[in-house]
């Protein structure tokens, strides 16, 4: 059952943790996920960056701080006008455990779609879904583990995707991702909700990222993991751990 916060607290909440995911932590071989600082008092938006007083003069560093130019836009219908446009929702992906024929892309997906395409995969026994985001730095370190799993699991009926909350109105973010995943060998679906961050944060029922969901065959949720509880911060190991068990168990009922 879904939490009823005010929109006002709960995106507060959700920024407050972007900028914690933000962070870089220390890495230890229980790939350990570091959790929010509480040291933020002011969050900021992942892309907003400190206005500037204007000088009138250039900076010695401006190549280091400039943003990054707006992009040239290309003829209607061009190869290079639909490059980096998210894809839509038609059907849902699929792509071989070892990643050796399949082009890796980010399919964009409203929350009920996202479920809808969790709920199509009959034929696996269990479905994990990793949220993560580009600006989230405990996500993308442990990424890996997810396509690990992905590889180690797959033939025991366990289905793996992520799900990007990167900004999916942007073609800069999604390229950005879409690198991400193509370094990873990320070779499973890939998707990136359509809502803003504070509304997929209340849709999906968590204060941050990274965030971890299990479903069943009949794509109802079994289990997740979150950093909500900060007495309680999971790890990948921890996933994988009780993912293994979850598929032992089914394997004795079949």
């Amino acid at each position: 059952m879904f939490l009823k916060i005010s929109a006002k607290a709960l995106a507060t909440a959700c920024l407050v943790s972007i900028l914690g995911c933000g962070q870089d932590g220390s890495t230890t071989t229980e790939t350990k996920v570091e959790s929010t600082p509480v040291t933020v008092l002011k969050p900021a938006a992942p892309d907003e960056k400190p206005a500037e007083k204007s000088t009138g003069e250039k900076p010695s560093d401006a190549k280091e701080t400039s943003p990054v130019p707006a992009e040239k836009s290309a003829p209607k219908g061009s190869d290079e006008a639909k490059k980096d446009k998210p894809v839509s929702l038609d059907s849902p992906s699929s792509a071989p455990a070892d990643g050796s024929s399949s082009k890796i892309s980010l399919t964009t997906v409203d929350y009920d779609g996202f479920l809808k395409n969790v709920a199509q995969n009959r034929s696996a026994k269990l479905t994990m879904v990793d949220a993560w985001a580009t600006w989230c730095g405990p996500c993308k370190e442990n990424f890996p583990h997810v396509v690990m799993m992905h590889k180690k699991y797959s033939g025991r009926g366990l289905a793996v995707a992520s799900l990007s909350l990167d900004d999916a109105s942007k073609p800069q973010k999604i390229a950005e991702a879409t690198k991400f995943l193509e370094s990873q060998n990320a070779a499973f679906p890939n998707y990136v909700m359509s809502e803003k961050l504070e509304d997929a944060c209340e849709k999906l029922n968590i204060n941050g990222i990274p965030a971890v969901f299990v479903f069943g065959p009949d794509g109802k949720e079994i289990k997740r993991y979150t950093m909500d509880d900060p007495n309680h911060q999971f790890t990948y190991d921890q996933v994988e751990k009780e993912i293994d068990a979850l598929l032992k168990a089914a394997e004795k009922t079949n």
